[in-house]
Order: structure tokens, then C-alpha cells, then sequence
């Protein structure tokens, strides 16, 4: 919430996306073999919706990333893809691996 309220221009209220994101996150339904199933922890795979609320989730992470102390000179990321050219050293890449994580 906090991150979607300080957009400038937004289409939908951030209680409009809330409540997207939690109606899909609650019917997490994947097919496999025929067989319908309802993921109860993290997300199913195949969903329409899915890379748009993952992006949604992750955005928040590629802010925090260029603004902390470890921010690279570019920070290029697709879905899960991040291609960040490293020009602080190996030491600062080891901490920023474990800041990441």
C-alpha cells in the first residue's frame, strides 16, 4: 500500500489494486495433468495475472536496490531476469548479496 499510494497519476485507487491482488492471491488456481488445483503458498504458475501482481511485488524491491548504499550503475530487471553490471568490487558484491537477500 504504502508503495502504490505514492504514485502520481494512478488509474486505479490503491484499494482497487489491494483488493485484485488478494481476490487472485486467495484463488490460486493451477491446472496440471488435467487436474485443477488451488496453490495455497506462493504463486501458481500459468495465470494471466501473475507476472503483473510479481511485478507489482517486486517493484518495491527495485527501489529499495537504488536507493541504498549498494545502488549499481544500472539495475535492469524482466520478471526474475536482473542484469546489473558490477563496478564496486567482489567485497561490496558479497555484502550486497547478502543486503539482497
Amino acid at each position: 500500500r504504502k508503495h502504490l499510494d505514492k504514485r502520481e497519476n494512478p488509474i486505479f485507487s490503491t484499494e482497487c489494486i489491494v483488493d485484485a491482488l488478494e481476490i487472485t492471491l486467495e484463488n490460486n488456481i493451477t491446472e496440471f495433468n488435467g487436474e485443477a488445483f488451488r496453490q495455497i503458498k506462493g504463486t501458481a504458475m500459468g495465470p494471466k495475472n501473475a507476472c503483473a501482481y510479481a511485478d507489482t511485488a517486486i517493484d518495491k524491491l527495485d527501489h529499495d536496490v537504488m536507493e541504498s548504499e549498494f545502488a549499481p550503475i544500472l539495475w535492469a530487471r524482466f520478471r526474475d531476469d536482473v542484469y546489473v553490471p558490477w563496478t564496486h568490487g567482489q567485497d561490496k558484491l558479497d555484502s550486497f548479496l547478502d543486503w539482497l537477500n
